[in-house]
């Protein structure tokens, strides 16, 4: 990506934590300095975006990998079995989307509805027979076995006859009877079910273009991570969920720990002006240590959650980057190999501080001890094994768990474009999410007394 437009998307970001985010000016100050000035780089990585300016190390996939990875072609293979064997059909076939039957170029989804039809018997073996409330099924006559349909319920929103259709549907998928014709409906159904698994297939498959595999540490592309994309997730920018856990997008900026790898075309997506690449795949990297057994206070890189597919992306990584990742269920136990920075947002007009900060499926500890003690408390966080607090509160030199989180359903565009009013029909407008905090003024209600960590925490372990 061109120089300027990373420090355009630098000024984007900056602009919209500033006004949407509610840091205090400490933390502001802080987020702006590590986006424009001295980015946390931990020296595990820095030798692989070494001559990096963008911190993004970019490099093209082989297409003659493609095939191991793309789960289109996995899943079709798996939908269409009688057919793959029979007509002989290539991964190259399948990218160009034609296949030659009989001298001619025949679209694929077309082939295949032509080779079912034509084949009537492998409809049971290989396709889903349950479709818009119709069943399959193979009903012997004079003639021989017939495939037809039947309707086990009138109507189609009944979950309990949806029940009964969906057994019928296991029953005749385990049948194995020779099918010498087809009724009209019954092929109007086939072409509605290779229809729509092929729209599954075509979710799943591999851009027809070149790709290439990214191991990014620019702030902008985790910031943009699941926006702007055609899947989704929580901690997109957009997200409905109501717990927002994309607020604690801005205090990863902080975290050395981390990195992300992803899979692109180079293709461009744009959010408020912040334009990054699209990505196919995507999967968070931590640097964790192990706090037990033979590999005790080994550092490792962890290999969080491939999203939203399964691409084979760490193996992938391990072979390009020629690097070791540690898979997530790694077992034992481990502690982030480095402390993280938390930022701290201000909760609507009250002295109550509040952080959060977004964790795939680790805890969150603020640390006490060690290089932490010299500093106050809230000053740098570390995560831990397991799910559990990523949210905290804090007021004074007080720092404690969350009992609860925001609150919101909106997205962030509603708050840029001020569609939010403090109460319905209310004229003063809510630009920032730290407004949505769940609690009250009390500020025993706002934490949890048991948690340990506000008199100084577990004990901690150098580094």
């Amino acid at each position: 990506m061109k120089t300027n437009q990373n420090l355009k998307n630098k000024f984007k970001i900056f602009e919209l934590v500033r006004d949407h985010f509610s840091f205090t000016d400490e933390s502001l100050n802080l987020f702006k300095y590590r986006l424009f000035y001295e980015p946390v780089i931990a020296p595990e990585y820095a030798s692989i975006v070494k001559d990096c300016p963008d911190l993004r190390k970019k490099v093209k996939i082989d297409p003659l990998m493609y095939e191991d990875i793309d789960e289109g072609w996995i899943y079709f293979k798996q939908l269409f079995k009688h057919f793959v064997n029979e007509t002989g059909i290539t991964y190259s076939d399948f990218r160009a989307n034609k296949i030659k039957i009989e001298k001619n170029d025949v679209k694929i989804k077309k082939a295949i509805e032509n080779y079912y039809l034509e084949h009537p018997s492998f409809v049971l073996k290989d396709l889903n027979v349950y479709c818009a409330g119709a069943v399959l099924v193979a009903k012997k006559t004079k003639k021989g076995y017939c495939l037809t349909t039947t309707r086990p319920y009138e109507n189609n929103h009944c979950g309990g006859c949806e029940e009964k259709c969906l057994v019928k549907y296991r029953e005749e998928k385990e049948r194995n009877v020779e099918i010498t014709f087809v009724t009209e409906e019954a092929k109007e159904i086939i072409r509605a079910i290779v229809t729509r698994k092929m729209d599954e297939v075509g979710y799943r498959k591999l851009p027809a273009k070149e790709m290439y595999l990214v191991f990014s540490l620019n702030f902008a592309d985790w910031f943009l991570c699941s926006t702007a994309e055609k899947w989704s997730s929580c901690i997109s920018l957009e997200s409905s969920y109501e717990r927002v856990f994309w607020s604690g997008l801005p205090n990863l900026i902080g975290d050395k720990n981390r990195a992300l790898i992803y899979i692109t075309t180079g293709e461009q997506k744009e959010y408020n002006g912040i334009k990054v690449d699209k990505i196919i795949e995507r999967s968070w990297v931590t640097l964790i240590r192990s706090k037990t057994g033979e590999k005790k206070n080994k550092t490792f890189m962890m290999f969080v959650r491939e999203y939203p597919g399964r691409m084979g992306l760490k193996s992938f990584a391990d072979k390009i980057f020629n690097i070791n990742l540690t898979d997530y269920e790694y077992d034992g136990e481990y502690i982030g190999r480095y402390y993280f920075e938390m930022l701290w947002m201000k909760v609507n007009e009250s002295t109550e501080l509040f952080n959060s900060i977004y964790f795939d499926n680790f805890s969150v500890k603020v640390a006490h001890k060690n290089l932490a003690s010299f500093f106050k408390p809230g000053t740098f966080g570390r995560y831990v094994r397991g799910g559990g607090n990523t949210v905290y509160c804090r007021k004074g030199d007080k720092v404690k768990a969350a009992e609860n989180g925001l609150f919101y359903e909106g997205g962030l565009s509603r708050l840029i474009h001020g569609k939010v009013r403090k109460s319905e029909g209310g004229k003063k407008k809510i630009t920032k999410v730290a407004s949505f905090y769940e609690g009250n003024e009390d500020y025993d209600c706002y934490y949890n007394r048991d948690d340990g960590y506000g008199e100084g925490g577990d004990e901690e372990e150098d580094f």
